[in-house]
């Protein structure tokens, strides 16, 4: 996604400030804050980070998620589209042979009509994905 303009907003929305959100596509995505609690945002909805779901085989949480280093993406599989946050995990990610060791968050975007979802995984992203794709 575009970052060349990245926007902030006080009292976004529920309490939450919004640190960190860009426009793409007509929809907002980025990062809120209130208080302790961190979430995720998109389409001016905010997405508590504290609730997202393991994806199986990833049971470790991320670690604290900077926006700002984080690679953010819609990325597709089998033609249904994702908001995928991808960032380093911890410093072990930053170098060497453990930079395929990150953390990520993802959130389908298919049906207006469906409740959206967040998950988690850490670990080897690269093992989400069959070696013969």
């Amino acid at each position: 996604m575009p970052t060349k303009e990245i926007n902030s907003e006080d009292r976004y929305k529920n309490g939450y400030d919004a640190t960190y959100y860009i426009v793409f596509e007509g929809k907002e995505f980025g990062y809120a804050e209130k208080g302790e609690s961190k979430a995720i945002l998109y389409d001016r909805n905010i997405y508590p980070i504290k609730l997202a779901q393991a994806l199986p085989g990833f049971e470790i949480r991320p670690t604290e998620l900077d926006p700002f280093s984080a690679q953010w993406g819609i990325v597709t599989d089998a033609g249904l589209r994702y908001l995928c946050v991808s960032f380093p995990f911890g410093v072990l990610g930053q170098s060497g042979s453990f930079q395929t060791n990150r953390s990520a968050y993802l959130m389908p975007l298919g049906s207006e009509h469906r409740q959206r979802a967040l998950f988690y995984a850490t670990g080897n992203i690269g093992s989400l994905y069959p070696k013969d794709r």
